[in-house]
């Protein structure tokens, strides 16, 4: 029978969602932890016991040097769908790398059990890659782009405006005498209530209408594809892996009771990619017919990179009892 006591200190995740996404990990940390179902924490003779419970160590009766391949099979399915049309596209991602690598010496005593160990480990992978196309018949992106009420402010001044513009700010003339001054920052506390609708006015994604703000209209801008269909396309790349780099030992330090410490280096990045491309393959939005501009084609894109590091130290004891 064997009993444990495990004492733990790790590094951790700034927010809910780093710890969901950067901290899932395998099982356990070899192929006979896995196979034991990470169960080891109360001390086993392997080079996991370096991540479970570093005082296992002192169970080895020699030296062992143990290693692992692991192959990543995964397949994304998308599926396009709108009004008339439905197109479905598959991609896979496949890859083998080492998944695991230990070494563990025995230190030649003359009484006692005394064994020290390293070893490496990929705990988790983001590889992912999916794609989507397809022709939307009603509606575009450039809709996505429009403010609400509240994100924006919109006044007429005078045609010879010429104080400061402030972040946010832009004037618009109608070329007929009319002035007007839009504030994508109406609380003038340095910050954009809504980035994209920003965005989308500075690259005439959406662009400010005179006609509709006499009016009275609440929302007065219209979008840069208003007819037509759109052919719509789309990728999300996900790339990058977490390691591990363990070092520690074990001593016997009674007859049965062994006591280990190790540190645990925590390494890796994440890489993410997304595109979305809209394209007036038709030239229907040519601004002849009342739009706002002549629309040919929107390209988005996203990216996050992360460089990932931790620390984390264990102490753990265990006892074979009779």
């Amino acid at each position: 029978m064997l009993a444990g006591l495990l004492l733990v200190g790790s590094a951790r995740a700034q927010t809910g969602e780093d710890a969901l996404r950067f901290t899932q990990r395998f099982p356990a940390a070899s192929v006979r932890m896995m196979g034991l179902g990470g169960t080891g924490i109360a001390g086993v003779a392997d080079y996991g016991a370096l991540f479970t419970n570093p005082a296992g160590l002192g169970y080895f009766q020699r030296s062992l040097l143990s290693g692992s391949l692991g192959t990543l099979s995964v397949t994304d399915e998308a599926r396009f769908q709108a009004p008339g049309t439905s197109n479905t596209a598959e991609n896979s991602v496949r890859a083998t790398r080492l998944d695991g690598l230990g070494y563990v010496y025995r230190v030649p005593t003359t009484r006692g059990s005394f064994a020290i160990g390293a070893s490496f480990n990929q705990i988790n992978a983001f590889d992912r890659d999916l794609k989507y196309a397809g022709n939307n018949p009603i509606n575009s992106f450039t809709d996505f782009l429009m403010p609400v009420p509240g994100e924006f402010s919109a006044t007429q001044v005078a045609p010879d405006y010429d104080e400061e513009l402030f972040f946010g700010q832009f004037l618009v003339e109608d070329g007929a005498g009319n002035a007007y001054l839009v504030d994508f920052d109406p609380d003038g506390d340095g910050f954009i209530n809504r980035p994209l609708s920003y965005i989308g006015f500075q690259t005439f994604g959406i662009d400010f209408s005179p006609a509709l703000f006499d009016d009275g209209d609440p929302v007065p801008f219209l979008p840069a594809v208003t007819t037509g269909t759109m052919l719509q396309a789309g990728r999300v790349i996900e790339e990058g892996a977490m390691r591990e780099l363990n070092i520690g030992g074990a001593i016997e330090a009674a007859r049965n009771l062994m006591l280990g410490v190790s540190l645990n280096i925590h390494f890796g990045a994440y890489d993410l990619r997304s595109e979305f491309e809209e394209i007036d393959e038709r030239n229907e939005n040519d601004g002849n017919f009342g739009n706002t501009t002549d629309f040919d084609r929107l390209l988005l894109t996203e990216r996050i990179e992360s460089d990932l590091l931790g620390l984390s130290f264990r102490a753990g004891l265990s006892s074979q009892i009779a």
